[in-house]
């Protein structure tokens, strides 16, 4: 019977595997309906969508790594934001999608800490 902890990890896991397919598809959905990027967003698309998406494809596999990359991308994202305009993206929604991450990382500190269940 496995612990509490254990299946709160699980929950936690595969919530954001299933959020984390949601972020690719609208990450996609954009990547697809805009035109060439200028060189001055390059920086900005190498930490958000593609350091995202990185992190989180990692995670699937190692939440741990995979969560603290693409947190850390995101952290990039916006100090490039205010390095390049002197000002951060407001609103919601680059949060939203990287939310996941959040998952992740609960769900790789939770199993670290907690013994795996006796079979």
């Amino acid at each position: 019977m496995p612990t509490p902890s254990h299946l709160t990890a699980t929950i936690l896991r595969w919530t954001a595997r299933l959020l984390s397919l949601g972020t690719l598809a609208v990450v996609l959905a954009f990547a697809f309906g805009e035109g060439t990027p200028r060189a001055k967003e390059w920086l900005l698309l190498a930490f958000f969508p593609i350091g995202l998406i990185i992190g989180l494809a990692i995670a699937w596999w190692r939440e741990l790594p995979g969560a603290l990359i693409a947190l850390a991308s995101m952290a990039a994202f916006y100090l490039a934001c205010l390095a390049a305009s002197g000002r951060v993206p407001t609103g919601p929604y680059f949060l939203l999608l990287a939310s996941p991450a959040l998952l992740f990382l609960a769900a790789g500190l939770l199993r670290r800490t907690t013994p795996a269940p006796a079979r």
